[in-house]
């Protein structure tokens, strides 16, 4: 393993020798992948790698005393990690054998007894009464470790050091060891049965199924989901939110699924813990399979642990009348009041939520894409359910009862309105009686032997407040894919902010451009259109021409651009820890059918050059072959490469993904501004994240800012609100919520380099926080002249305040916070001239002395 030397190794070495904690921590995100990538590659274990990278940089820190005198550090640190690994792992050996040999000297290995084989109450309750007896911390770390939570998390929960919680999980096994001895057990039993119980709960914590008679159980430690079995064919009969003890009551439940056809043959049932793919996040897998006819029908409900919300999906496969339409776009026929209450002919559906506790109000949530040519990307409409069919088009559906004091939200896995295939022409129908679940988004024809995945939903509950329902679905919408730090947080660049297209595509603009964003802290540099052979419409070239399809050598390195190919520029960007990221536009040819020669591309250009980051641009999904292929492209590239490729989604144009379908391939490139068109402002940026935030994770989002002295004359001279009035750090600021995108030539940015280059810093130092929590919108809707703001939250516990000043009157805001806070701390950004938290009211108070201005705060 050959290690790369970070930037300012040199002065951080010398500050940790002095004790600085700041640099430590900038150093150990420096080289946290290099040496955990190094580890997992020996150990093949990921809790005994963290174990070993936590304990390799607890030795760096315990011997910081030596390290100014260190010649070189990487050769050091290879060192450090090579030996401790390799000593590690010959423990874990001797520790395995010596367990095996006490255990055949005790006849265990063939028949473990019947008593260690299932958990036993009398087991149970000596492992309580051993652990109460732990003091405090050592109580509550063997507590969470039982849980399956890893040191890492124990360790920023507790506010103690991975070590720490290390060697009170160590005490406390010897402690319980001795306990046991003396009832009597022999120890190693005692925790292999331990052990078990540990591994049921796992990285699934607390999520658990179980079908009781007649009755199937859904639940982690938030939401339970009691569903009347029915031969498989599932009919909600209770929801519960465990928080509160809020309960949806349900007294004539109906099934979930209408389909043309039969009856339903007997049904199987399955229960494991499952995952998207290695690395992602588990939940507990439940299917029931059945059959109505020759069609195959698969239900499957994903429970994630610690979120207020259910996913539910249907598959099908075999044959059915492949001439009937299952789902179809009709016009609202509004006919005589008693036809319609005895018409009973229910539409095609795949849920069912009844509404019998009366006095609902509903707000349902539209979205639209093509934002090259909308500005207003979420669309809100209350309503209130009357008794006769209401269709919604929504991929968010939130209702309150105000007399029951519950709340449920229905989040529509699908492309937008419009965009999804086969679309009825609404994603619910809602009456007084029931919200139905709509735009299955398969048709007969499609279907064969092998299992076609139709559109999913995820059900959950929530409180009576908006902030309350933005927190649940963010919390649940982070679950879909996992955030892994060094994939996916990222500080991207892309020249083609700057409109000069591909014109400067060359090796040598390229290395300028490297070299720039080393000194900026940008992270990851983006060759957009214009690196390839095959010059696509877009080229500022004449010859360029192609656009739906492409060949396998259309996607090399342009020879004109890059004589030497991609390796200097490659190396260039190793040599500065910046990732390399293309731009790459799928074949559309006959509904993306070339998707393997797509993926073949992709995966090549992974393997020689190591560019993990593709902006997808171009897609266009007409029917649902093209979604279907498309999937197939990404998931092929993701197994391939182990899930380390990131796909930047392009939403700009055309009929594209929308915002909450295949969320677990990647981030959404969210619009393409210019300051060359006069069209780019930081408020509506920053409006349009503030708005998709109540409903889209943030840190999916890649948010633009630009060079703001650019183009100054292309704005009337009496604009308040101009990008050059508003400046380069509040432009930058609007981005820090999300993952930031220097929409520019990095090479041309002259004033406000440094300033830039130090907030990007201080925002790296929070990066691994921030990501962790849910951000909600708080303060005004951002229009120019306002007080926005967001709140980063983990849990209910407020972490970070985020505050920003737009073109105000006024120097002094005020922000009502959802939940009280501790202590708020300025972190960085403009410095306020004052500023207060009132714990009484929950009011922040902040005055700045300019406009645009933006500020975050640290909260504890």
């Amino acid at each position: 393993m050959a290690l790369r030397e970070l930037n300012n190794e040199k002065a951080l070495l010398i500050n940790i020798s002095q004790g600085d904690e700041r640099a430590f921590a900038e150093l150990f995100y420096g080289y946290y992948n290099q040496v955990a990538e190094f580890v997992q590659s020996v150990a093949h274990d990921e809790q005994l790698t963290e174990e070993i990278v936590q304990d390799v940089f607890a030795k760096v820190w315990a011997n910081r005393n030596q390290l100014a005198s260190v010649g070189k550090f990487t050769a050091y640190l290879f060192i450090l990690t090579r030996n401790h690994t390799l000593n590690t792992i010959r423990k874990v050996v001797a520790e395995r054998k010596a367990q095996h040999e006490f255990l055949q000297l005790q006849g265990e290995v063939a028949e473990l007894p019947e008593a260690y084989k299932e958990p036993q109450p009398e087991y149970e309750a000596l492992l309580i009464q051993a652990a109460a007896l732990l003091p405090p911390q050592q109580q509550q770390v063997f507590a969470l470790r039982r849980k399956g939570i890893k040191n890492p998390e124990i360790a920023r929960q507790m506010n103690l050091s991975p070590d720490s919680v290390k060697k009170y999980y160590q005490l406390a096994i010897r402690f319980i060891a001795n306990f046991v001895k003396t009832h009597g057990l022999i120890p190693l039993l005692f925790f292999i049965w331990v052990g078990t119980i540990c591994a049921q709960n796992g990285k699934l914590k607390d999520a658990q199924a179980a079908l009781h008679g007649d009755t199937l159980i859904l639940e982690n430690a938030i939401l339970s989901q009691r569903y009347l079995w029915n031969n498989g064919d599932l009919m909600l009969a209770e929801m519960l939110d465990k928080r509160t003890g809020k309960r949806l009551s349900i007294v004539h439940p109906q099934p979930d699924l209408v389909l043309p056809g039969g009856k339903l043959g007997e049904a199987t049932l399955s229960i494991a813990p499952a995952n998207i793919m290695k690395g992602e996040n588990e939940y507990l897998a439940v299917q029931i399979a059945n059959k109505r006819g020759q069609l195959e029908i698969k239900r499957e409900a994903r429970i994630y642990p610690g979120t207020p919300a259910i996913h539910h999906q249907f598959y099908f496969k075999g044959l059915t009348d492949r001439k009937t339409v299952w789902e179809h776009g009709t016009m609202q026929q509004v006919g005589m009041i008693e036809h319609e209450l005895t018409a009973g002919n229910p539409d095609v559906r795949m849920g069912y939520i009844p509404l019998e506790q009366g006095h609902w109000k509903f707000k349902a949530v539209s979205f639209r894409e093509s934002t090259d040519q909308q500005d207003n990307p979420v669309q809100v409409r209350d309503f209130l359910p009357y008794r006769v069919k209401e269709p919604i088009s929504a991929n968010v559906l939130i209702g309150r009862n105000r007399v029951a004091d519950i709340a449920i939200f229905v989040i529509k896995e699908a492309p937008i309105a419009g965009v999804q295939a086969y679309y009825p022409g609404y994603d619910f129908q809602v009456d007084q009686q029931a919200v139905r679940i709509h735009g299955i988004g398969v048709a007969p024809k499609l279907l064969s032997e092998s299992w076609l995945a139709g559109y999913g939903y995820a059900i959950g509950m929530t409180g009576p407040e908006d902030w309350q329902a933005s927190l649940d679905m963010i919390t649940f919408q982070k679950k879909l894919r996992a955030f892994i730090p060094g994939r996916d947080n990222m500080v991207l660049a892309n020249t083609w902010g700057d409109r000069n297209r591909d014109s400067r595509m060359t090796e040598q603009f390229i290395l300028e451009e490297i070299k720039s964003a080393a000194q900026l802290g940008i992270t990851h540099l983006q060759l957009d259109d214009g690196w390839q052979t095959g010059l696509s419409q877009n080229s500022a070239e004449k010859a360029g021409e192609k656009w739906d399809h492409w060949n396998p050598e259309d996607w090399v390195p342009n020879l004109k651009r890059f004589p030497h190919g991609f390796e200097p520029i490659v190396v260039a960007a190793r040599r500065q820890h910046i990732q390399l990221c293309l731009w790459f536009n799928p074949s559309k040819a006959d509904n993306y059918s070339r998707w393997k020669q797509d993926a073949d591309v992709l995966i090549g250009l992974y393997k020689k050059y190591g560019i993990s980051v593709f902006k997808i641009d171009g897609s266009s999904l007409e029917n649902r072959e093209s979604e279907l292929n498309l999937r197939k492209l990404f998931g092929a590239v993701q197994e391939a490469t182990q899930g380390k490729v990131v796909f930047n989604l392009d939403v700009t144009a055309g009929h594209r993904i929308g915002y909450h379908f295949f969320q677990e391939y990647g981030n959404i490139f969210l619009e393409n501004r210019y300051t060359d068109w006069g069209n780019y402002y930081p408020s509506r940026t920053l409006r349009n994240l503030w708005l998709l935030s109540s409903y889209v994770p943030a840190e999916r989002l890649q948010i633009e800012f630009l060079n703001v002295f650019r183009n100054a004359d292309k704005y009337p001279a009496n604009d308040p609100i101009a990008p050059s009035k508003a400046g380069l750090n509040f432009a930058a600021g609007v981005s820090f919520p999300a993952q930031p995108l220097a929409w520019m030539e990095l090479s041309q940015l002259g004033d406000g380099r440094d300033s830039l280059a130090g907030l990007l810093k201080k925002r790296r130092e929070i990066i691994p926080a921030l990501n962790q929590a849910a951000l909600v919108p708080i303060g005004d809707e951002p229009d120019g002249f306002s007080w926005p703001g967001f709140l980063a939250m983990d849990g209910k516990k407020p972490r970070y305040l985020m505050i920003y000043r737009e073109c105000t009157d006024s120097g002094k805001g005020q922000y009502l916070l959802p939940v009280p806070a501790g202590k708020v701390s300025w972190l960085l950004g403009d410095k306020p001239t004052a500023f207060s938290y009132d714990q009484v009211s929950r009011r922040f108070f902040i005055t700045f002395q300019k406009p645009f201005s933006f500020a975050v705060f640290v909260i504890n």
